[in-house]
C-alpha cells in the first residue's frame, strides 16, 4: 500500500510539475525539436526520487506538493521567458514601419500573460507549499503529562 501511495504521488505531482514548467519548456524548444527539454525531464526525475525515497506515503505527498508549489511560484518567471521570445518573433515578423506598433502590442500581450500566470502561480503555489509543509512537518507528537 505504501508503494501505491508513493506511485500515485509521483504521477500526480510529476504531471503538475510538468504543467507548471510547460512555458519554460516551450521557450527552450528550438525550431522543430521534438520532446521536452532537459529542464522538464530533470524536474520529473527530482519529483520521482524525492517521492520514492520518502519514508512514508504522507511524506511522499508532502515532498511532491512542495516541489509542485515551488514550480507554480516560478511560473511567472518561465512565462516571462516565453512571452519575451514571442514578442521578439512578433516584432521580427512586422512589416516595414510597423515595428513600433508590433512592439507595443507584444508588450501589452506579454504583460497580460505574465500577470495571469502570476495570479495563478501565486495562489496555486501558496496552496501547494502550505499543504506540503503540513504533510512533511506535521504528524503525531507524543505528549507526556507529568503530575506532581
Amino acid at each position: 500500500m505504501r508503494f501505491i501511495g508513493k506511485l500515485l504521488a509521483t504521477i500526480l505531482f510529476g504531471l503538475l510539475t510538468f504543467v507548471a514548467l510547460t512555458p519554460l519548456a516551450a521557450a527552450l524548444l528550438k525550431g522543430n525539436q521534438a520532446g521536452p527539454p532537459l529542464v522538464v525531464i530533470a524536474a520529473l526525475v527530482v519529483v520521482s526520487v524525492m517521492a520514492f525515497t520518502a519514508p512514508t506515503g504522507r511524506r511522499a505527498w508532502g515532498r511532491g506538493s512542495l516541489i509542485a508549489g515551488a514550480c507554480f511560484l516560478a511560473l511567472p518567471l518561465s512565462m516571462t521567458v516565453l512571452s519575451g521570445l514571442a514578442a521578439q518573433e512578433v516584432v521580427a515578423q512586422a512589416g516595414a514601419g510597423q515595428e513600433a506598433v508590433a512592439a507595443a502590442g507584444a508588450t501589452i500581450g506579454a504583460g497580460i500573460m505574465v500577470g495571469a500566470s502570476a495570479f495563478f502561480g501565486f495562489f496555486l503555489g501558496t496552496i501547494f507549499l502550505v499543504t506540503g509543509l503540513v504533510l512533511v512537518l506535521g504528524g503525531r507528537r507524543e505528549v507526556v503529562i507529568v503530575q506532581a
